[in-house]
């Protein structure tokens, strides 16, 4: 746990490739698969991560932690306000399969005034589909 304390000191201090990479690897070995993720992902998508040994590597990584981990596919329409466990999801969050640990979960919506929550249980090594939809009031009855 002390690597990956140190790890994210130097990252917030230096902001380089290299030490995203030894962070997700760290995180990874102590069985924080959901943090190693996250930080995989940004190494991945560091213009500075040119290496292809670890760019392959770290996707390997990934791949292998997938197993590990649940991931949520999240579809809303533009505009919708989207929250897993009470944290709120960026739009970048939901382009990508949100990873969470397997077990119980809620899943919530808001557009304008409309509101959506779904329990459901995620299991390892699963891509979950929750699509966000928000039921329209029915029709009034004809007179």
């Amino acid at each position: 746990m002390f690597a990956v304390v140190k790890s994210e000191q130097a990252y917030a201090a230096l902001k380089r490739a290299n030490i995203l990479f030894s962070l997700a690897r760290s995180e990874q070995l102590t069985g924080r698969a959901v943090e190693a993720i996250g930080h995989y992902r940004m190494y991945l998508s560091d213009p500075s991560a040119k290496d292809a040994k670890f760019r392959s590597m770290a996707q390997e990584h990934i791949n292998a932690l997938y197993k590990e981990v649940g991931r949520l596919e999240l579809t809303a329409s533009d505009g919708t306000k989207v929250w897993v466990d009470g944290e709120v999801l960026s739009e970048a969050a939901l382009r990508e399969a949100y990873v969470v640990k397997p077990g119980a979960h809620v899943v919530s919506g808001q557009s304008g005034e409309k509101r959506f929550e779904k329990k459901l249980a995620v299991t390892a090594g699963e891509v979950t589909k929750v699509a966000i939809t928000f039921e329209s009031a029915p029709a009034p009855a004809p007179t």
